[in-house]
This record gives structure tokens, sequence and C-alpha cells, in this order.
């Protein structure tokens, strides 16, 4: 049984849109799905997203906002919390996940202390292999 209503949906649906429109190769938060299962999973896990989610969409009343500045100004205070709420369920898909390279959290056993180097080193090899980004400074 979902915490959203039908209404909910659709409402979080729009705002999904306008904060992750289709681009390139990834689809747009309602083609993904954002308003389906993936906010009722964030939901159990981050009922806080539930309420800001809700508060967002009572905000908004009958106009959705068109664009991510008009958001930020109908709900500026839950603005962070509703986008975290969208983008989680966006990238609780594999599909969209794999696409941009988003690895998955997941546990990693601290006894285990070659799997941890192993998690250290791929942490940071993007780094090591871009190289310094900085300017030395004369003097």
């Amino acid at each position: 049984m979902s915490v959203w209503t039908d209404h909910e949906r659709a409402v979080l649906g729009a705002i999904g849109d306008v904060v992750i429109p289709a681009g390139g190769p990834l689809p747009s938060a309602t083609e993904a799905g954002v308003d389906g299962p993936g906010i009722d999973e964030i939901a159990a896990i981050r009922p806080d997203l539930l309420e800001a989610g809700r508060a967002v969409v009572a905000a908004v009343g009958d106009h959705v906002p068109t664009t991510v500045a008009e958001l930020r100004g109908v709900a500026p205070a839950l603005f962070s919390a509703v986008t975290e709420l969208l983008a989680s369920a966006y990238f609780l898909r594999p599909d969209i996940a794999a696409q941009v390279g988003y690895r998955a959290r997941r546990a990693i056993p601290l006894d285990d202390e070659d799997l941890r180097r192993r998690e250290l080193v791929s942490l940071v090899q993007p780094v090591v292999d871009r190289g310094n980004v900085w300017r030395v400074t004369p003097g």
C-alpha cells in the first residue's frame, strides 16, 4: 500500500520533471517512474522526506512550478528535501544508476582489511588519474 495519494504522486512527478528533465540517453523523472514505487521506498527509509514531499505538494497548490527557480521560491525551506526525495527515487533505478556510473551504497565489513584497502584505492583512483588541478602561486 502506498503512502502517497494519486494527487501527491502527480504533483511530485511534475516537480520531478522540472528538477530532472530528460537529457541525452537519460529519461525524465516521470519517464523513469519516480512518481511510482521509488518514492514509496524512499519514504519508508526517510520519513522526513515523506513529510517534506507532502508539504511541498500543499505549498504549490494547483500551480505546479515550471522552473527550478520557481520551485525554490514556492518552498525554499523544503527545496533540498524534496529534490533529495526525487533524486533518490530516480537513482534507485539500476539502469539509471548504471548510465551515470553511480555505484549503490553497500556495507563494507570492517574486519576485512584487504577489502577496505581496495575500496579506498577505487575511491581515490579517479583523483590520482586526473592529476593536479591547482595552480602553484609564486612566492
